[in-house]
């Protein structure tokens, strides 16, 4: 399916308001753009808005292993050294990591970038991040760890000074960044690991482990073990410099992180790790999901999940119904099968690419029945230069838009 770009907005369920994009996670019969001059959230809504935000001055090119300062007081209100973490241990298959923070909302930040994931949650003045887009650099075969291979992306593609500075616009110092993390070790998800976590000292750092040995199609190694290991070292330096935690196991689902009001549930699509035993043909299918969730509302973020057998309805089952969804793989057409799309039936769809790309399993919701409203993100950003989809949680149902109010968006 292509849609017509003029048609796009429309689609997308959004409106243009003063050089605001707002898409209302609404039911069919308040899917439609909306107009007015001004928007009020009423408390207690989960709406996705897509703002247009300026962008902070801060430095994206930070040497590895240095001992790195945003410029930023620690003794500032959002200090995450005033909500210090408290793990509250192991119980049976749970463990949870607390981090209670102060004030400000709670909200969800898919960035707009080009067809890669780097996704920044925040509440109560905090921040965790997931993933963070393709970065600057990449392996030039002199190390013969990390050869130079088909379908790397070139040293000169990346978003590491659109991700850096969105972070810095909306708040993130190396106070309040409380968690990272990397969900598979694939470059347009976790190459600039590094740069975040050397320049925004996240307290603690979660991701699986990982070695080309468990691929079994050598067409999907990339520069996997490259970015990987990148990340890994700065993970150590974390730990060596400033006392962070690295968490590279979890048991089955159990395993939350809770930032102000929001609980993030890791999702690992293989918690046996059986690929360190039996192959697998692609990085993808070892990732971490995770189902964030506040004031009763939910959304997962899929990372790159895939169809792959049974997997993605092994991973529906645990996850449920959700009000908004990150697709899966960038919204192509290995991922987001029927079955799954029924099973979680969101509201609001927020797909990290642009809309050509997009199978009609996909979208089905919202160019059928009505039921849903989309997001392609590339294409936000190439045609309009909105940098972020924006959900925020607050906690009923109604979402005010103007003069209008649309009731029930948020299952």
């Amino acid at each position: 399916m292509n849609l017509r770009h003029g048609q796009l907005w429309q689609r997308l369920g959004l409106t243009v308001l003063s050089g605001i994009l707002v898409a209302s996670l609404a039911p069919a019969t308040a899917a439609a753009p909306v107009t007015g001059q001004e928007i009020s959230d009423d408390a207690g809504s989960f709406s996705g808005d897509v703002s247009s935000v300026g962008t902070g001055d801060v430095v994206s090119d930070v040497a590895q292993g240095s001992d790195v300062s945003d410029g930023v007081d620690a003794s500032a209100g959002d200090s995450a050294s005033e909500a210090a973490a408290s793990n509250e241990g192991e119980r049976g298959d749970v463990r949870t990591y607390t981090y209670p923070g102060t004030s400000g909302p709670t909200r969800i930040h898919v960035i707009s970038t080009q067809g890669s994931d780097a996704i920044l949650l925040e509440s109560k003045g905090l921040f965790g991040m997931i993933d963070g887009g393709e970065g600057l650099g990449a392996p030039d075969g002199s190390d013969p760890r990390y050869p130079v291979r088909p379908g790397i992306a070139p040293a000169s593609k990346g978003d590491t000074q659109r991700v850096m500075d969105y972070m810095s616009s909306q708040g993130v110092t190396s106070s309040n960044l409380v968690f990272y993390l990397g969900t598979h070790p694939h470059s347009d998800h976790i190459d600039n690991a590094d740069d975040i976590i050397y320049r925004f000292r996240p307290k603690a750092i979660f991701s699986p482990e990982y070695s080309d040995s468990w691929i079994s199609d050598p067409r999907t190694l990339w520069d996997n073990q490259w970015v990987y290991d990148r990340m890994i070292a700065a993970a150590s330096w974390a730990q060596r410099s400033y006392g962070a935690t690295l968490v590279q196991h979890v048991r089955d689902y159990g395993t939350h992180v809770q930032i102000g009001d929001m609980d993030i549930q890791i999702i690992p699509f293989d918690p046996e790790e059986s690929y360190k035993h039996h192959p697998i043909r692609d990085a993808n299918l070892l990732g971490w999901g995770s189902v964030v969730s506040a004031f009763g509302h939910r959304a997962f973020l899929a990372a790159d999940l895939e169809i792959e057998g049974d997997l993605e309805d092994r991973i529906a089952a645990v996850v449920g119904h959700v009000d908004m969804l990150k697709a899966g793989h960038h919204g192509l057409t290995t991922s987001n099968s029927e079955s799954f799309m029924a099973a979680l039936s969101p509201s609001m769809i927020i797909q990290t690419n642009p809309e050509w790309v997009t199978p009609d399993r996909l979208t089905t919701s919202v160019t059928v029945s009505g039921t849903a409203s989309w997001a392609p993100t590339a294409d936000l950003w190439d045609r309009a230069r909105i940098p972020a989809v924006v959900g925020t949680f607050t906690g009923s149902s109604e979402l005010s838009v103007g003069d209008r109010v649309l009731v029930g968006g948020c299952g």
